[in-house]
C-alpha cells in the first residue's frame, strides 16, 4: 500500500449565528497530500512548501465562504434542497485569492 505525506492545516473561526444569534466557534479543516499527482504548473511535483500554501489558500476559501452566511449546527437546514440553496448563496459571489487566482 502507497501512503503519502498528509499535510493539514486548521483555524478556528468565531462568528455569532445568522439563524440564532448565539456566538459560535467552528472548526476549519483541509488535507492535503504530497503525492506524484499534485503538481504545479511547471509540471513539477510540488513540495511540501507549495502544498501547504495550497491548503492555506483553500482553508482561507472555505472560511470566507462559511462566514458569508454563518450557521450554527442546530440552525444549519436538513433538507438536501434548503442545505444546495445554502450552498449556493455562500459561493455565489467569487472570491479573489492569491493575487487573482480563483
Amino acid at each position: 500500500m502507497i501512503s503519502f505525506q498528509q499535510i493539514e492545516v486548521k483555524r478556528s473561526v468565531q462568528y455569532a449565528c445568522a439563524g440564532c444569534g448565539k456566538k459560535r466557534q467552528k472548526s476549519i479543516s483541509v488535507t492535503h497530500t504530497i503525492n506524484p499527482f499534485n503538481v504545479n504548473e511547471s509540471g513539477q511535483m510540488k513540495n511540501a512548501a507549495e502544498v501547504r500554501q495550497g491548503a492555506l489558500d483553500e482553508l482561507g476559501l472555505r472560511e470566507t465562504q462559511f462566514l458569508r452566511h454563518p450557521l450554527c449546527t442546530k440552525c444549519e437546514p436538513s433538507s438536501y434542497a434548503e442545505r444546495k440553496a445554502l450552498c449556493e448563496l455562500r459561493t455565489a459571489t467569487p472570491v479573489v485569492i492569491d493575487g487573482g487566482k480563483e
